[in-house]
């Protein structure tokens, strides 16, 4: 079973000042026995100083540990201000090399939106954040529909992430990593304008990393459906792990999905342990079972 927590399990512990990417290390390995981590920009101390990164590594290498994803947040592919869009070009590169360094087999980068009262990452408000070097969200409520008729990607979109994704994409091939985008927020929810976006830029180096049930606009089980033939790594969080998994799982089995199945959950309890308990042990049970066999559990037993 490929299991792997994202860091987000434990961005808590982070924000108290208890944990550090070191301590995240030891954790994965000794408490959970996993393999794999995850890594996520706002968490390290640094992307650019290389002989950080380089003892990070250090790390990985001595607890037998891979970096299945790296989640890089604030590096958005679009935004209506080309200038940030130039920015937002300058500080993928600055997280790819740092990927690379972590040894890092996929990155995750979000789309964007073209709708302004949507997410827009605040660079320079928060002095920790410009230190840190990562955006955090600064969203204004939206409450009313125009909001849900803005979740497309237009035409100056599509031709956009086709000329940078190829850039991101073609460096991954060389490096011997995937490019991910993930069904994270505003249109990236939306399995058919994902799927055009996955058409539209298709390279061996390009895949979805997705969320179990995180769909808008429409039945979630027909959206991962739809999504299911592009994914290459799953996001199980504990309200899907609770219920929902098995039919949710199902059309990632049925296309064949094989990869890593990310645990992230944010624990109720201080401690992450019994979240993360209760999503593997159901997952367990998701991948001991063939495809076919699934149709028969869905809808008759409640575990645990």
């Amino acid at each position: 079973m490929k299991l792997s927590v994202t860091p987000y399990t434990f961005h808590q512990e982070f924000y108290r000042g208890e944990m550090d990417v070191f301590h995240l290390i030891e954790t994965i390995k000794c408490r959970y026995h996993l393999n794999a981590v995850d890594m996520w920009n706002p968490q390290l101390e640094s992307i650019t100083d290389e002989a950080y990164l380089k003892r990070v590594k250090a790390a990985l290498d001595a607890n037998d540990l891979i970096v299945n994803n790296y989640a890089m947040d604030g590096a958005n592919l679009w935004d209506p201000d080309p200038e940030i869009r130039k920015r937002n070009v300058e500080f993928y590169r600055q997280n790819a090399k740092a990927a690379e360094i972590l040894g890092a087999k996929s990155v995750k980068v979000d789309t964007g939106s073209h709708y302004l009262r949507h997410f827009r990452f605040a660079w320079d408000k928060d002095p920790k954040i410009k230190e840190r070097n990562y955006g955090t969200f600064a969203a204004n409520p939206v409450e009313d529909d125009e909001y849900w008729d803005q979740m497309i990607y237009t035409d100056e979109m599509i031709e956009y992430f086709q000329k940078v994704l190829k850039e991101y994409c073609d460096r991954a091939a060389n490096m011997g990593y995937d490019v991910y985008i993930e069904n994270h927020w505003a249109t990236m929810c939306v399995a058919s304008e994902l799927k055009k976006v996955m058409d539209a830029c298709a390279h061996p180096n390009l895949g979805v990393l997705a969320h179990l049930g995180r769909w808008f606009k429409g039945d979630t089980l027909e959206a991962e459906k739809l999504i299911a033939p592009y994914t290459r790594y799953v996001h199980v969080d504990l309200g899907m792990a609770e219920g929902g998994i098995f039919e949710h799982g199902k059309p990632y089995l049925d296309a064949g999905f094989d990869g890593y199945w990310g645990v992230s959950t944010l624990a109720r309890e201080k401690t992450p342990t019994p979240a993360l308990s209760i999503s593997w042990r159901r997952l367990s049970v998701l991948l001991s079972l063939k495809s076919k066999r699934l149709q028969c559990l869905i809808g008759l037993v409640t575990l645990w």
